[in-house]
């Protein structure tokens, strides 16, 4: 018997500023330079995944420390 499909709560594709990341100093209005390295996906049991690959326990806490830093600055 196959395994019930796991539910996402969460993805988000993780990108770099390239202009911002290596001091380019381009013209953002003709040039974009946003590039995606991944994606992360938090599942409803509360499993993450970084582009179909399960985090460590270690790479979790991070990624729910950035998170909540994120939330913070929004407010």
């Amino acid at each position: 018997m196959s395994q019930p499909a796991k539910v996402i709560v969460a993805e988000h594709p993780i990108t770099v500023d390239m202009f911002e990341r290596y001091n380019i100093p381009a013209n953002k209005a003709n040039f974009g330079a946003e590039a995606e390295i991944g994606t992360v996906e938090v599942h409803k049991d509360g499993s993450s995944y970084f582009n179909g690959q399960p985090l460590q326990s270690e790479e979790q806490r991070e990624l729910s420390l950035r998170c909540q830093e994120i939330i913070k600055n929004e407010r």
